[in-house]
């Protein structure tokens, strides 16, 4: 087994490092692909939109998991996934303790196999302009097929729809789904502008005289849209909620509590 750290946006960018993976999908060298991403963004998807499109047309599969929690992906993002996807599964935890926040990227063949485990989301920023950390892992089969099970064991437990927090997106369920997540819209109006943010160039020129003047280079951007490669800052938002509701009512393992009283569990458990 070979590792390698992709050090993001110093060194490799991990956005074309999966269009790569994508493409060598494409020409055979891998049959199975599998993204998983806590957050996802329809400016994410467009930037690996043309080598999805070629994966989805080739023999190879191809399983999305992302997560919903605390408003953190669009609708719009949803939407192409389920149509780039031969399958999609939503993950959403209805606890406001618990998030679902992995990101981890698996693509398997016959004799070989890469997965890329950090902390890039599928979006435009975690692919391509955040700072950003990822190990990428590269098994020889068979020789490293236990090493190989024993990482990705989360491909098959994060998309068993049995479980009551996790939904498998289905033509039949996908309206349903969609009518409760924020559209990119919505997501942005709870961003700020690069200028007044915390952190930004414009928020503190004490800092900035401190640090300096220099920056990262933005996302590329995307030919035909309106996806430009403006750094914004998440604020913070109220997690999602209705998804159960729509795609349709189990419950949960734990009852789903309020804040205060999950800040309390955790103090006395």
């Amino acid at each position: 087994m070979q590792v390698t750290i992709i050090d993001q946006p110093q060194g490799p960018k991990t956005g074309d490092r999966l269009r790569t993976l994508l493409q060598d999908a494409v020409s055979g060298k891998y049959n199975k692909v599998v993204l998983m991403s806590a957050f996802a963004k329809r400016a994410g998807v467009a930037r690996l939109q043309a080598a999805l499109a070629a994966l989805k047309a080739s023999s190879s599969t191809l399983t999305s998991i992302v997560g919903v929690d605390h408003n953190g992906t669009s609708k719009e993002a949803v939407d192409d996934l389920f149509k780039l996807s031969d399958k999609l599964f939503i993950v959403h935890s209805t606890r406001p303790d618990v998030t679902f926040h992995p990101k981890a990227y698996l693509f398997k063949g016959a004799t070989c196999a890469t997965l890329l485990i950090g902390s890039s989301n599928f979006t435009a920023g975690g692919l391509f302009s955040n700072i950003e950390l990822s190990v990428e892992l590269t098994f020889d089969l068979p020789a490293d097929a236990t090493e190989l099970a024993n990482a990705t064991s989360w491909a098959t437990s994060l998309s068993d729809s049995s479980q009551p927090y996790i939904e498998e997106v289905t033509n039949q369920n996908l309206s349903a789904l969609l009518a409760c997540l924020p559209n990119e819209v919505s997501i942005a109006a709870t961003f700020t502008s690069a200028a007044t943010s915390q952190g930004s160039s414009g928020s503190n020129s004490g800092l900035n005289t401190f640090f300096g003047a220099g920056n990262f280079s933005a996302a590329p951007s995307v030919p035909g849209s309106n996806f430009g490669g403006q750094p914004i800052v998440l604020a913070a938002s109220a997690r999602s909620g209705g998804i159960q509701a729509a795609v349709g009512q189990r419950s949960p393992r734990r009852p789903d509590l309020s804040l205060t009283a999950a800040v309390r569990e955790m103090r006395t458990s």
